[in-house]
């Protein structure tokens, strides 16, 4: 009788080391899934803030961000932007002249703009309120 409860008992021991090892690899997956900054902004950096103000950056349009801990970063606009509304939970297209003032939105620029001009946005996504 020991040998079948020693028996069950490392059978049980088994199964819920594996049970285990199961549940963390899918919690582990969950948490890497809701990233949303990675899948927005692949490959670029993002800067979250309002638009301060919309001015000519030497020749090309542009605008200054401005974030919760009062960094100010001005951008200037791509030659190819694109810019996006996600304030009702889908994404739809919407057009540069749409922006405006004091509006929350994320900024995707590359790291390796160059260093001697203000950063270039790639992409602009229209967020709700600031966290």
């Amino acid at each position: 009788m020991r040998k079948t409860s020693r028996a069950l008992g490392t059978l049980s021991m088994t199964a819920s080391r594996a049970f285990g090892t199961l549940s963390m690899t899918v919690a582990a997956a969950l948490i890497l899934s809701a990233t949303p900054a990675a899948a927005d902004c692949a490959g670029m950096r993002e800067f979250r803030g309002r638009i301060l103000e919309f001015k000519k950056i030497g020749k090309k349009p542009g605008f200054v961000v401005q974030n919760q801990r009062d960094d100010k970063v001005a951008f200037r606009k791509a030659k190819s932007i694109r810019v996006v509304d996600r304030r009702a939970g889908a994404e739809h297209a919407i057009k540069w002249k749409d922006l405006h003032e004091d509006m929350d939105i994320s900024v995707c620029w590359k790291f390796d703009d160059r260093p001697d001009h203000p950063p270039r946005a790639h992409k602009v996504t229209v967020r709700g309120k600031l966290n």
